[in-house]
């Protein structure tokens, strides 16, 4: 028998088995002798959660079968909410039977059992019939190898969004018929095109209906929501998206809804514009951002006097016309300010905006949240606000960057907007109606002496040596390997002959986490792990590898770093022409857009990078260490003329990043520039490389008496040599201060 104790969910039995608790699970264990195989997952809803876990529990508990399940109701109903990550929603109970047969036999024994319950449709599994019962393949442990290992020894990607099944396994259950399932059929002809969002709730997609391309939202059945499930949260956005129409604001049109399967579904006109992330990185105009900061409040303004709090006010939910009026496209979480907030409405990402979001009446906290937007439109750096949840370092470093800019008009507005002080709405209007001008009074800081202090400041800190050898690419690298290798702790545990295994079947080729960083870690550790059969077999599997990306951290320019460090080992001018030849293959895919040259990340060909590890520097990087290094004067004129220089001229353009670090910010930018002025003795480039760097550097916080970088997801400070105070000790080496 299961009940709750304290808000935990307890088992009346005391099993001699494993019995241990994590964030959001307590783990029942009678073994450990699978790692991997078919497991089953339970589902529930909030009110049959205790009849379930009574009926699926017991009967585990008497047949000492090992399984976990949510032992928190706060946890539960985080689980069974839209804001449960994408997959996940819904996996009450999970089942680690010892075998396929027993696989089946639970299944088979507990479908009776829990015959007529429902429960939240879990995406990422099949469905046993139409029960509460899912399954599918994956990993029991967690052995820090994320991945399938099949019949024969090699790895195989453990999908885990969706249902697949293995190409070495079969579907257990594949033989029941299509009649055993219950199907509804959809009365109307939308044809969904792409997922624009992901969610646990219901996706969001672009589709074709009648012809035209639409909008299309979903609402899944048993999902926890603000109006007591997922649909009615939709039923609540198209009634406050009708109620807004009649009032002349515009907003999408509905078109359509109906019930497919027990989910809900709104058609919708599709907003035709650019999200106002998006806007941002094609506009730079300030004429242009002077009009959208106006129109987006005023159009908060205008929503307000009809009595609707919009309550989730981000980015993505603004879309900006080519007349730069903007249209918010989401209103899931909105409501009538008559009515009140419900207390389990959420609409603030927590901490794109700051703590005191929670004390403000509802428009006054609209606002606020507005103004943590267009500080995210002009430097998008909120998620400082996870170091800080006062909002205070954010800003004082937002101010830092609108100085600099001369954009204090605008840091004016957004100061107004989030700490809304004594008559703040006139003195906003006033400031409107002035219009922007430029702040001319900013006097640029003596450069080289604020780094000074702030490398004396970085040397009072615990850090490794960072003294610089003859070969930057080679420091460059043991730093990192030091910093990647507890990626390896498992392989490294393993036997030589495992080792190998690993190395020639290991999906993951990256410095980051795969194969090549275990390469490295083999070349600069000392002991028993270096050994130059370990370094040709790594060899030898990229040399056999078709590698797709691009990047430093993922693809073929780590695979150049890789060769550049084996030429400095072994002066094989075999190694160079490795490298060159990869060089070339990734700069085939740089594109030329507007004036600049982008580096198209790896994910998507719609973003590019400047960074280090994933982006245009890392190309840079690579390209002028292979400068250093060839003899053939004609390559090294096409690498210096055609790479290296033009490329400079786009990252020189940039003097602000939303991060600071070497891997993935401003530090590896600047490195990269100040390397590349020295070599060609370009002392202008030289000055924009230290401008940057100390752009970069005032993001520091100040903690213990010491400034200290933030870490790239802003949550802590760190020493790190990717984000922390050693990169910038390392920078600053270089940079000869």
């Amino acid at each position: 028998m299961f009940y709750y104790e304290n808000d935990y969910l307890l088992s009346a039995e005391s099993p001699k088995c494993e019995d241990v608790r994590d964030e959001f699970f307590r783990y029942i264990i009678f073994d450990r002798e699978r790692r991997q195989g078919w497991k089953i997952h339970i589902s529930c809803t909030i009110e049959n959660h205790l009849m379930i876990i009574n009926i699926v529990g017991d009967y585990l508990l008497m047949n000492k079968i090992s399984f976990k399940y949510i032992d928190k109701l706060n946890s539960l109903y985080y689980l069974l909410s839209g804001d449960a990550p994408y997959g996940q929603a819904g996996k009450f109970i999970t089942i680690y039977p010892k075998s396929d047969k027993q696989f089946r036999n639970i299944i088979e024994d507990l479908y009776p059992k829990l015959d007529g319950y429902q429960g939240v449709y879990i995406i990422s599994d099949k469905q046993f019939k139409d029960s509460v019962i899912y399954y599918r393949f994956g990993l029991f442990e967690n052995d820090g190898i994320p991945y399938l290992i099949d019949n024969e020894g090699y790895f195989v990607k453990d999908e885990r969004d969706y249902f697949c099944v293995p190409k070495f396994e079969n579907d257990p259950f594949d033989n029941f018929s299509e009649a055993d399932i219950a199907y509804s059929t959809l009365g109307v002809t939308v044809f969904p095109l792409d997922i624009i969002h992901t969610s646990s709730s219901g996706n969001v997609y672009h589709s074709i209906y009648e012809d035209e391309v639409v909008i299309l939202k979903e609402a899944r059945r048993y999902i926890l929501g603000v109006y007591g499930d997922s649909i009615g949260e939709l039923q609540n956005e198209i009634n406050i998206i009708s109620f807004l129409n009649n009032h002349g604001i515009v907003v999408p049109r509905l078109l359509l809804t109906f019930y497919e399967e027990g989910n809900f579904f709104g058609v919708f006109e599709e907003i035709q514009g650019q999200s106002l992330d998006f806007f941002r990185a094609i506009n730079q105009k300030i004429e242009d951002t002077k009009k959208i900061f106006a129109n987006l409040i005023e159009l908060l303004d205008k929503i307000h006097q009809v009595g609707v709090v919009i309550n989730d006010i981000s980015p993505a939910n603004f879309i900006i016309k080519s007349d730069l009026e903007p249209v918010i496209v989401d209103f899931g979480s909105s409501y009538f300010v008559k009515d009140g907030l419900k207390d389990n409405i959420k609409g603030a990402t927590p901490t794109f905006y700051d703590e005191s979001v929670k004390d403000l009446v509802p428009f006054n906290s609209d606002f606020h949240k507005l103004g943590y937007v267009l500080l995210n439109y002009l430097l998008p750096i909120n998620s400082v606000n996870n170091y800080d949840p006062t909002g205070n370092t954010l800003l004082a470093q937002f101010k830092i960057f609108a100085e600099y800019n001369e954009l204090g008009y605008f840091y004016e507005i957004i100061i107004l907007l989030i700490r809304q002080p004594l008559d703040w709405k006139t003195k906003l209007s006033k400031l409107i109606d002035r219009g922007f001008s430029r702040n001319t009074s900013f006097v640029k800081p003596r450069y080289f002496k604020e780094l000074e202090y702030r490398k004396k400041n970085y040397e009072k800190q615990t850090l490794p040596d960072v003294t610089l050898g003859n070969r930057l690419v080679y420091t460059f690298s043991k730093l990192l390997v030091d910093e990647i290798q507890t990626y390896f702790k498992s392989v490294i545990r393993m036997s030589n002959e495992d080792i190998k295994h690993w190395i020639c079947g290991y999906p993951d080729l990256s410095i980051k986490s795969g194969v090549l960083g275990l390469g490295l870690l083999c070349i600069f550790t000392d002991g028993s792990l270096m050994s130059d059969e370990l370094v040709n077999l790594v060899e030898k599997r990229m040399s056999e590898s078709d590698v797709k990306e691009d990047s430093l951290f993922e693809g073929k320019l780590g695979h150049c770093l890789f060769y550049l460090i084996r030429y400095v080992n072994t002066n094989d001018d075999f190694y160079l022409k490795k490298c060159s030849s990869l060089l070339e293959e990734v700069n085939k895919n740089i594109k030329y857009d507007d004036g600049e040259y982008c580096f198209i990340m790896d994910y998507s060909e719609n973003i590019s990078s400047p960074y280090l590890c994933d982006g245009l520097s890392g190309l840079v990087f690579i390209a002028l260490e292979l400068y250093k290094l060839i003899n053939d004067h004609n390559y090294r004129y096409r690498l210096e003329n055609e790479i290296i220089k033009p490329y400079c001229e786009t990252l020189r353009k940039i003097k602000w990043c939303k991060n600071s670090g070497l891997f993935f910010g401003g530090l590896g930018i600047g490195m990269v520039l100040s390397e590349v002025s020295k070599v060609f003795d370009d002392k202008m480039m030289y000055q924009d490389a230290i401008e940057l760097i100390y752009n970069m550097v005032q993001f520091d916080v100040y903690e213990n008496g010491l400034y200290v970088p933030l870490s790239n997801d802003k949550t802590t400070s760190s020493l790190r040599f990717s984000d922390g105070a050693l990169g910038n000790l390392f920078v600053l080496n270089i940079i000869g201060v």
